[in-house]
């Protein structure tokens, strides 16, 4: 024990964990890693429910024709509270931090952004209402009609959910403005246990009707929960709307960069689906459990490590801590990689056992495990370069560089489709995972490009001006 404990303050004493000021109780670095931490810990909680749920899904469907309808049809509703509901979060954080200070202004900023937030989903709705036959058709396999208007009519069911996933994913962001993580994070687990729930009671004879049932109810009662939690906060939507602040502005300009960026990037996903769906009934469920735990991982770290730093990013970057933002993005960098890269391999290596363990039972056969575990050895990539991605786009965000994500989801899209085509051709369902893997990278490098660039040049710039007064003063 003596001898642990001499090799811990060692450690702590070495020029390079110093620099980091990982143990320093006032950084806002450790801060960052205390935050990380705490959600790290409330999201693992939350996704081993959400893993229970697929588990759930998996003994009540195994990888069926009902899941490929489901997931086909949640697809444009999830695609859409993303892009339409997650980029106000995006744009809208680094405002809430600097009129954090300010209650009334803060109000004003938040009243406004629902108020607008409602509107978009009002119209968004109305547009899936309308394209969800045409979007079943293209998104089915094209010698299933039945299973075609299946999905429409499932498609359409669900757009309840994207006003209750849309408003919580709205309060999220303004919880997450306050430093308060845990609780938004264990939200999720009362969508996941009202899935299941419905999945073992009403399977067999409700269908993928009954997850999507589990589904509404379960992101109604979590909306409701996330918007108690902000009104304890002292957080209202008294305030006029039609009285736009500066604060509103900026997040109004951003906004529609991160939508059309999002909006782009989303497309990936359709891609992904229509692709697999062309491969063969279930192919889709294949895929889906295949990633499922990478998806879990890859979570994780973005809960932990994108969520948490953001604030602290926004902060920094208003307060001009130029030296402290480098700082704190190598720094966190250090750790994405000593904590993906290990559990990169854990699943490559582990596969052939992690799947059987999990899925192989009820109406999930043995030949199901072994193409979802070709799945997950080639999605192991994925989690490194999806975590250390997500943390550059935060920078840039916080940068108010949102016009670079632009970039990134175009790029993201085209190397997609093009790796999709050459890796199915070479080795089938897997080689849509592998080809997301490398899209990750690509966007990371993008990211990261970007990122530097931003922090040098305003880093730079205020460098000039500094040496221009002194010199106008001497």
């Amino acid at each position: 024990m003596e001898q642990s404990n001499l090799y811990w303050r060692r450690l702590r004493q070495l020029p390079f964990v110093q620099r980091t000021r990982l143990f320093d109780p006032q950084s806002t670095n450790r801060r960052i890693l205390n935050a990380s931490l705490m959600l790290a810990v409330t999201t693992v909680i939350a996704k081993l429910v959400g893993m229970l749920k697929e588990l759930c899904i998996a003994y009540s469907f195994g990888a069926s024709d009902q899941i490929d309808a489901f997931l086909i049809a949640y697809l444009p509703v999830s695609c859409a509270v993303t892009v339409f509901a997650g980029s106000f979060g995006t744009s809208m954080l680094p405002a809430l931090v600097t009129t954090k200070d300010n209650k009334s202004q803060r109000n004003q900023l938040v009243a406004q952004c629902h108020f607008r937030l409602n509107l978009v989903l009002v119209a968004v709705a109305i547009i899936l209402f309308a394209a969800a036959p045409k979007l079943s058709e293209l998104l089915s396999p094209a010698s299933h009609e039945d299973a075609s208007r299946y999905v429409s009519r499932l498609m359409t069911f669900m757009l309840p959910v994207l006003f209750f996933q849309g408003l919580a994913s709205f309060w999220t962001t303004i919880l997450n403005s306050e430093e308060r993580f845990i609780l938004p994070s264990l939200s999720e687990i009362v969508v996941s246990s009202s899935i299941a729930a419905f999945a073992l009671l009403g399977g067999s004879k409700w269908g993928a009707d009954g997850i999507v049932a589990g589904l509404a109810v379960g992101s109604f009662v979590q909306w409701i929960i996330l918007q108690w939690l902000a009104w304890r906060l002292e957080f209202t939507l008294a305030p006029n709307v039609r009285t736009q602040t500066i604060s509103f502005a900026s997040v109004r300009q951003q906004y529609w960069f991160v939508v059309a960026a999002t909006l782009v990037a989303s497309a990936s996903n359709f891609v992904d689906t229509a692709m697999a769906a062309g491969v063969g009934v279930g192919s889709v469920a294949m895929l889906a459990f295949g990633t499922k735990l990478i998806s879990v991982v890859n979570g994780i770290g973005s809960m932990s490590f994108g969520r948490a730093i953001f604030p602290h990013l926004a902060a920094m970057v208003a307060a001009r801590q130029w030296r402290e933002t480098y700082r704190s993005v190598l720094t966190f960098t250090l750790v994405i990689l000593l904590v993906t890269v290990p559990l990169a391999a854990v699943f490559a290596v582990g596969a052939p056992w992690i799947v059987p363990a999990l899925f192989q039972r009820g109406a999930f056969t043995s030949q199901m495990a072994v193409d979802v575990t070709r799945v997950m050895q080639a999605a192991s990539l994925q989690t490194p370069l999806f975590v250390l991605s997500i943390l550059f786009v935060r920078l840039n965000s916080a940068l108010n560089q949102n016009q670079v994500l632009t970039v990134i989801a175009v790029t993201s899209v085209a190397s997609n489709i093009v790796l999709n085509r050459i890796f199915l051709n070479w080795i089938g369902l897997p080689g849509i995972a592998l080809s997301t893997a490398c899209v990750y990278g690509l966007s990371l490098c993008i990211a990261a490009s970007f990122a530097f660039w931003g922090l040098a040049t305003r880093s730079n710039s205020e460098h000039h001006q500094q040496d221009a007064t002194t010199s106008h003063a001497a």
